[in-house]
């Protein structure tokens, strides 16, 4: 049986586009809740396996992974696939070459299957 744990973030900050880093290392991102207000954009990701160096996240077609964030708060499951090692995370506004800044602070809950530890 799945132990979650719900993670307060990563935040976006009034005026960016990029979060901070968030530490995943104790469990598997299995779901995403967007935030209320969201100023229209998809939501994309930078990742990193120390905490340091980060790369904008692509499938093997060379598109950027992203999810439709309507402003709503809605609850996103993510598929086995997507958080393959991912230790460290960073969401963006917008994609990496057309970010969007945000005219709040964006709080995302991420919740964590912690039955699958990273580390």
């Amino acid at each position: 049986m799945a132990q979650l744990t719900i993670v307060d973030g990563p935040v976006i900050r009034a005026g960016e586009s990029l979060s901070e880093r968030a530490d995943f290392t104790n469990g598997r991102p299995v779901r995403i809740v967007t935030p209320v207000g969201w100023d229209g954009a998809v939501v994309t990701f930078q990742v990193s396996v120390d905490g340091v160096h980060f790369d904008d996240l692509y499938m093997p077609d060379g598109s950027e992974v992203s999810l439709i964030c309507d402003g709503l708060g809605r609850a996103i499951v993510l598929s086995p696939d997507a958080a393959i090692a991912v230790s460290y995370v960073k969401y963006r506004s917008g994609y990496a070459n057309r970010p969007v800044v945000q005219t709040a602070e964006r709080t995302f809950l991420t919740v964590l299957d912690n039955t699958v530890q990273l580390r």
